[in-house]
């Protein structure tokens, strides 16, 4: 093969031949392609809240329905009237621990 040439390209008696064949193929009418217009198309049940197929739960039975935004569980129809939200462990504090150096933050020689 020459520089620039794909081994993928067939030559054109091939071309020709594969053509040829096509056109021998059985045609469709044009009530079939209609039907095919017509046809309705599957689309498999998915939740589109949660994205789950298969559809075995409804909208308001979804885990994602309602979001608590406090602790961030999620859950279904009235998930947030009805749990209690875990204490969080991490406390901020602001006590007497405190490293920071106020003389990077403030200059102190000003009067």
């Amino acid at each position: 093969m020459g520089k620039g040439e794909d081994e993928d390209i067939m030559p054109e008696e091939d071309v020709a031949s594969l053509i040829k064949m096509a056109w021998g193929l059985p045609r469709m009418t044009l009530e079939e392609w209609m039907n095919l217009l017509t046809k309705e198309e599957w689309h498999p049940e998915v939740c589109r809240i949660c994205g789950r197929q298969g559809g075995t739960h409804s909208e308001l039975e979804c885990p994602l329905y309602e979001k608590c935004y406090s602790c961030g569980s999620t859950g279904s129809f009235r998930h947030v009237n009805h749990h209690y939200c875990k204490p969080s462990d991490e406390v901020v504090s602001l006590g007497g621990n405190n490293d920071a150096d106020f003389n990077l933050y403030w200059d102190t020689g000003c009067e």
